[in-house]
């Protein structure tokens, strides 16, 4: 059977060999203004005064031998563009604003007469120089636009982005939204943070925390395009918090909504599912309408402005949701959401600024899993597990003349979360109608992550081209450090009403680290109306398995006694180079249609998980036993009875120490997807456009799991314990008897299955290779 897997603090130097300028700007908090200086004639204008003011400390550039001028790196916001030239009128720009990711472009025509002023320059919705397929939700957007308030309410209204809920009034706050984008896995999504990379490697493609929805700026998501800083196909969502700015400024807010303000549901008993053979002839039983709203409340506040004029911002904020819902089965499912944000902006040169940021976000979960046959004392109670706050970073940003900006940063992200049983130490045991009792599974887990990198841009002029250059480089960690244990000694499972089975277990306790390495360079030339983005990406990815000890079985020691594992290399490193190409032309004298297409080829992104797939420590350790303990919350020695089926894959039979039962192939490799992108673009008014785009998507070499067999009827046997075995073949199963059922339409149906062959069996190891399955996408 084969099964798809779906699944340093001294300066980490980049060492990236910098032969011409400046890194790209990976997971952008930022966008630029590029302008050009002419005189009445038309002609460029060399050596024009321009000066930018806005949120941060006033900047100022004179333009180059083409008129020429960049203001790089900026905050979203509005700013003002002066310029001045002796024997010419001074000009201004206001109200010129800048987004996430674009470039708002400004023309300075230069008259002999009185000043000129031009109110309200927006970035351009046609921008050649694009590399992304992206939407930008803008402050107005946030404050605005009636939604739910969390990013992932965000993620939905991106064309092409699917997620499997619909949150009305709040009642799947405090839950992170499964989604995919076009073509793309949930495991292939980024998350970033004012430009820190804050993915959850553990949870792939998931959040490693909540969020104060004030404390946003802007956001972005991203989709695809030739971006070359950006590492995976998936959807990467980038979220711009609030700065102070030149004017203390702040705001609060209170929201409530509760159990009146929602409908109700009204379900016939003939509508629900009727006993018979199909179901063991248990009816379903009544329900209530899940996820019922009992009280929905937030407040929160954040305030920011000066402290030096000019010199030294400050902001922060905080807030608190509580999150109380009810279940099908009336159980209480309470979340409390706790965050806080502070920043610190300082202008420390005229070209040299620094930014110290830090946020935390704290969840509280009582009664997470309620539902029919997970009762209150099997719900977890979750909480943040592990250091905080859960996220910090230093950044400097240096600007040299017009035509150079780099920017390093070092950050730091403390993931982790604890489920604990509301049950405690006591035995979790399953009765025959699969409802849980006493406890169940604890799990502790942390998740700390850490990063540097370097961008930069600069701009030169080659021949009758303009280009921009990008490029940069990176390290970051990311650690995974578990604990998965089964209070009391194991769990119980009532087979039949005399019969139970007891399953003594040992913890799993996994400690995982993996590292990404990553260089980029990409340089955006213009010539004429034409625009070419060339890039490429080098990344390498691989990890470790820790050293690490699991506890004795608390009950039955020897039987399960401590284990040890001394740690090992993943087996195997991914090293991809992913070109991405982008050409844009723009027809006619106006430029108001845009003609775009790009290839871009994207590699995956390695998970812990996957890193830890040779490490025995990485499930729990079983043996498996009757007991007439018969669901008692504590068991005694006198209540085991005989042991009725070999160990887990992972236990040693003979030592009961760690046993190696899954494989890697030597050449496993990172999945891969190639994208084409075409489009066509109209402006019909400055804030209007239309266009057609079309996305071809191919996702190759995906990680699938393939079964280990050993031709012996005896996987434990001592002749093959140093071996995990081969990987199965069609020839090695037979049909078993077939089984009849009858399904919940009345017809009978009859079940083919197969089973290992005599003289085959497995200790339930897995080989993790590339398959030969790929998938397509068009749209």
């Amino acid at each position: 059977m084969i099964w798809h897997l779906l699944s340093k603090r001294a300066l980490y130097v980049a060492t990236l060999l910098l032969v011409l300028a400046a890194p790209a700007l990976a997971q952008v908090q930022s966008g630029n203004i590029y302008g050009k200086a002419v005189g009445p004639d038309g002609q460029p204008m060399p050596g024009v005064t321009v000066t930018l003011t806005g949120a941060g400390a006033p900047q100022t550039q004179t333009t180059d031998e083409r008129g020429q001028f960049h203001f790089l790196g900026l905050s979203p916001g509005f700013y003002t563009v002066k310029s001045e030239l002796e024997g010419f009128a001074p000009t201004r720009n206001e109200n010129v604003e800048v987004n996430v990711g674009r470039t708002a472009e400004v023309d300075l025509t230069l008259k002999v007469s009185e000043q000129i002023t031009v109110i309200g320059d927006r970035p351009p919705l046609l921008d050649p120089r694009k590399t992304g397929r992206d939407t930008t939700v803008t402050l107005t957007d946030l404050e605005k636009t009636p939604t739910v308030r969390d990013p992932w309410a965000v993620l939905a209204t991106a064309p092409g982005v699917l997620t499997d809920r619909i949150n009305v009034g709040g009642n799947e706050s405090g839950q992170q939204a499964q989604y995919v984008g076009p073509g793309s896995g949930g495991d292939q999504a980024i998350w970033s943070i004012d430009g820190m990379v804050i993915t959850d490697m553990s949870a792939t493609g998931s959040s490693p925390t909540y969020y104060d929805f004030d404390s946003f700026q802007e956001m972005q998501v991203t989709t695809g395009g030739s971006d070359a800083s950006i590492a995976t196909g998936g959807v990467v969502l980038n979220m711009v918090t609030k700065k102070g700015t030149k004017e203390w400024r702040g705001s609060g807010r209170y929201y409530v909504d509760d159990k009146g303000t929602q409908g109700d549901l009204n379900i016939s008993r003939s509508d629900l599912g009727q006993a018979g053979p199909w179901n063991g002839n248990h009816a379903q039983t009544t329900f209530k309408q899940g996820n019922r709203i009992d009280q929905n409340e937030e407040y929160g506040a954040e305030i920011g402005g000066p402290l030096l004029k000019d010199r030294l911002w400050i902001w922060g904020s905080y807030s608190r949701q509580q999150i109380d819902l009810l279940t099908i089965n009336d159980f209480s499912d309470k979340t409390t959401l706790k965050d806080w944000n502070g920043k610190l902006n300082g202008q420390i040169t005229p070209s040299n600024s620094a930014t110290v940021f830090a946020f935390n976000g704290d969840k509280i979960k009582l009664g997470r899993n309620a539902g029919p046959l997970r009762p209150q004392e099997t719900t977890w109670d979750q909480s943040h597990f592990g250091d905080s706050p859960t996220g910090y970073k230093a950044e400097d940003t240096q600007i040299v003349g017009n035509n150079f900006f780099a920017t390093g940063m070092y950050a730091a992200v403390n993931g982790g979360f604890q489920l604990a049983p509301e049950g405690g130490a006591k035995l979790a045991y399953r009765d025959t109608s699969l409802i849980w009792h006493n406890s169940y599974l604890l799990n502790q887990i942390e998740r700390p992550q850490k990063q540097a990198k370097v961008d930069a841009a600069n701009f030169f002029n080659l021949g009758g081209a303009s280009n921009e250059l990008k490029y940069g480089a990176s390290h970051r960690t990311a650690e995974q450090s578990s604990l998965f244990s089964w209070p009391g000694g194991g769990l119980e499972l009532a087979l039949s009403p005399s019969t139970h089975l007891l399953i003594l277990t040992r913890d799993a306790q996994p400690d995982i680290k993996v590292n990404y390495n990553s260089a980029y360079l990409q340089d955006t030339v213009s010539i004429g109306n034409l625009t070419a983005n060339l890039g490429m990406r080098y990344d390498r990815q691989g990890g470790d398995n820790l050293a690490s000890t699991a506890k004795a079985n608390p009950v039955f020691p020897d039987l399960l006694p401590a284990a040890s594992y001394g740690g090992q290399s993943a087996g195997f490193s991914w090293k991809t180079l992913t070109p991405r190409l982008g050409l844009t032309y723009a027809l006619g004298a106006e430029r108001k249609t845009l003609v775009r297409a790009s290839y871009s080829r994207f590699a995956d992104q390695l998970a812990t998980g996957v890193a830890g797939w040779l490490n025995p420590l990485g499930g729990a350790a079983y043996r498996y036993f009757l007991t007439s303990n018969n669901g008692g919350p504590t068991l005694e020695p006198g209540e085991l009875g005989p042991e009725i089926a070999p160990p887990s894959g992972n236990v040693n039979p003979f030592t009961l120490q760690p046993l190696q039962s899954n494989a890697v192939a030597g050449n496993l490799s990172a999945p891969i997807t190639d994208e084409l992108l075409l489009g066509v673009e109209h402006s019909l008014l400055p804030d209007f456009v239309v266009g057609l785009n079309l996305n071809y998507r191919k996702y190759h070499d995906s990680l699938e799991a393939e079964r280990l067999v050993f031709d012996t009827d005896n996987p434990f046997d001592p002749a093959y314990l140093n071996s995990v075995g081969r990987p199965h073949q069609r020839g090695d199963y037979v049909e078993a008897d077939p089984v009849t059922v009858i399904a919940p339409d009345g017809h009978t149906y009859t079940v083919h299955y197969w089973e290992l062959r005599p003289g085959v069996s497995t200790r339930n190891g897995f080989l993790l290779k590339n398959g030969d399955r790929e998938q397509e996408f068009r749209g």
